[in-house]
C-alpha cells in the first residue's frame, strides 16, 4: 500500500509523460503481483496511447492474419546482419509497455495479446531490436503455431531468433518472463 500511494504521488505531480514513465512500470507490475489483471491492462493501454500508440477494441480476424503474415514475411527475408540494434529509448520504452500488455492481456484480453504481440515485432522491425525485441517475438511465435495462422515450422525459426537476440543482449534474465 506504501508504495503504491508513493507510485501514485510521482504519476499525480510528475511534469510530464517521460518523468512518470517508470513510475508507470512500476505501478503495472504492482498491480501484477496483485492479481488487479484488468486494472494492469487497462494502465498498460493508456500508457501506449499516451505514447502515440493506436490500440483496437477488437481485432478483426481476417485483418490480424493479413497482418502477422506480413509481419513473418519480413522476418523470413532477414539476416542477423538485418537485425540493427535499437537506439530509441522512446521505443524501448514502447516495448516494455507492450510487454507488460501483452503478459496482462493473457489473463484479460487473451485475443488482443496476439496482436500486442505482432505490434510489438512491427516496432522492432521499424525501429532496431532490442532485448525487448525479444520477448516481442517470443509472444509472436504463439500466433504463428495457435489457430491463426498455424505455421508451427516459423514459430520455431522466430523463436531461434528470439533466443539469439536474448543472448546478443545478455538479457537471460528476461528468460522468465518469456
Amino acid at each position: 500500500a506504501e508504495a503504491t500511494s508513493a507510485l501514485d504521488d510521482i504519476l499525480k505531480h510528475g511534469k510530464s509523460l517521460k518523468d512518470k514513465l517508470d513510475a508507470y512500470y512500476l505501478k503495472i507490475a504492482l498491480l501484477h503481483t496483485h492479481q488487479e489483471m484488468k486494472e494492469s491492462f487497462d494502465t498498460c493501454v493508456e500508457v501506449l496511447k499516451q505514447l502515440g500508440e493506436t490500440i483496437p477494441a477488437t481485432v478483426d480476424r481476417q485483418v490480424f492474419v493479413k497482418r502477422a503474415e506480413k509481419v513473418l514475411a519480413k522476418l523470413n527475408i532477414m539476416t542477423e546482419d538485418d537485425m540493427k540494434t535499437m537506439k530509441s529509448p522512446f521505443h524501448m520504452s514502447l516495448l516494455q509497455f507492450y510487454d507488460q500488455a501483452c503478459f496482462t492481456s493473457y489473463f484479460v484480453r487473451l485475443p488482443m495479446m496476439k496482436w500486442l504481440a505482432c505490434r510489438m515485432v512491427e516496432i522492432s522491425l521499424e525501429h532496431g531490436f532490442c532485448k525487448y525485441s525479444a520477448l516481442g517475438l517470443l509472444r509472436f511465435t504463439t500466433v504463428l503455431a495457435g489457430d491463426l495462422v498455424y505455421d508451427v515450422h516459423a514459430g520455431y525459426r522466430v523463436g531461434k531468433i528470439a533466443l539469439k537476440l536474448l543472448k546478443r543482449f545478455d538479457a537471460n534474465n528476461l528468460l522468465p518472463n518469456a
